[in-house]
């Protein structure tokens, strides 16, 4: 998503959904293709999940030209021992598949199939449609690794039935149909589909707002490692793929990391240049920690979580840095200490900005320190005071 008009169309919302696409070129040296029968097994497929949204498709066709001029800039070697697939909505019913492939100096788009999702119950936003989905990505090219990169909008862990309380429309994961949520995927959708695809991700790259969430990592612990996305809106450009690609798919994180804030910087206050690299192995030992804090001590929201770091535009926020908050009721000591490790080992590698963005309702706020990762633990948003209890991520911790 390129440039394209200096606003910022919100990307958003796996918990409401999901999926996108697999990241893209790690390293295969130490992958060659094997035989599986008659069948060619690569080092790696890299699969993106495209979502149908009409009002970030342009953005979207931007990306997808960028990481084309990859594969012809790269040629062979890129492709030498990974795969590269692109699985895209052209309607919330319509999807097609198709493959980037080198040939004499330019990328060639192959047409794999062709997909109808006419039954509601069966539609990819349910954990039948979307498991039918990875297991088609996984016939058509199998792996020994997967990657995948979630392009659409994003809304966090927040379920899907509840974001219209919010007013979040436009946010949600997923695709805005006939006024309901049918077309938005759960974040415990994703979880359930990748269970019952027998999937596990290398990584799985959120270019949408708000995935960078304790919550998510939780839920998709056991099938994915490392989880890349943002603990904010991200602007309608998104992930710079020119500059970042190579490195992201490379899981050379820092050098990624670097490029995007690079990307963001001078582009004004109206943009935000927050990323960070989940470690989801190291969720549960986090959740142990948060567990024993919350145990032991119990934290006073009587001023309203004024004092709190929150990286969303509602009037009661909702996702609040995970750092700020322990710091905000949890004495120095042994304690703390833990909890300071185990943030360490879950983000290994982050990012941000001086200040950050808000379209939904146009607030600029400063940004003294970003820890990478948010949880919605302290939220006083009146709908989400008991949803936010019915996660892994609260019972885990509680």
């Amino acid at each position: 998503m390129k440039n394209i008009v200096n606003i910022f169309v919100l990307k958003i919302y796996l918990m409401v959904t999901i999926v996108g696409a697999f990241l893209f070129f790690v390293s295969c040296s130490d992958n060659d293709d094997v035989e599986n029968g008659n069948e060619t097994i690569c080092g790696e497929s890299v699969f993106f999940y495209i979502p149908y949204n009409i009002d970030i498709d342009t953005c979207i066709n931007s990306d997808i030209e960028e990481v084309k001029d990859i594969v012809a800039t790269y040629g062979r070697t890129l492709l030498s021992n990974r795969r590269i697939l692109i699985y895209k909505f052209k309607h919330v019913k319509r999807a097609y598949l198709f493959e980037l492939k080198y040939e004499d100096g330019k990328c060639i788009c192959d047409t794999l199939g062709n997909y109808e999702f006419n039954d509601n119950a069966t539609n990819y936003a349910t954990t039948s449609g979307l498991t039918s989905v990875l297991n088609e990505l996984k016939s058509k090219a199998p792996a020994q690794t997967y990657s995948m990169i979630v392009e659409c909008h994003g809304m966090g862990w927040v379920p899907a039935d509840t974001i219209f309380k919010l007013k979040a429309r436009k946010k949600a994961f997923g695709s805005f149909i006939n006024n309901n949520s049918d077309y938005l995927t759960d974040i415990t959708t994703l979880a359930d589909a990748l269970e019952a695809a027998d999937m596990d991700l290398n990584l799985l790259a959120f270019d949408d707002c708000y995935m960078a969430q304790a919550e998510i990592a939780y839920e998709l612990r056991n099938r994915v490692r490392y989880l890349v996305g943002s603990v904010c809106e991200v602007a309608a450009d998104g992930i710079p793929y020119s500059s970042s690609f190579i490195s992201l798919i490379n899981r050379d994180f820092q050098t990624y990391l670097d490029a995007y804030k690079a990307y963001y910087s001078g582009k004004g206050n109206k943009v935000n240049a927050m990323n960070s690299v989940i470690d989801c192995s190291k969720i549960e030992v986090m959740a142990n920690v948060m567990k024993e804090i919350n145990s032991q001590y119990s934290y006073d929201s009587s001023d309203g979580n004024s004092e709190l770091m929150a990286y969303d535009g509602y009037s009661e926020h909702i996702f609040f840095d995970m750092a700020d908050y322990v710091n905000a009721f949890v004495p120095d000591g042994a304690l703390k200490a833990n909890f300071n490790a185990a943030l360490s080992d879950l983000v290994p590698y982050n990012t941000y900005g001086e200040t950050c963005y808000s379209k939904g309702n146009g607030a600029i706020w400063a940004v003294d320190s970003c820890c990478g990762i948010t949880l919605s633990d302290p939220t006083l948003n009146a709908s989400l005071l008991t949803v936010k209890e019915q996660t892994a991520w609260w019972a885990a911790t509680h």
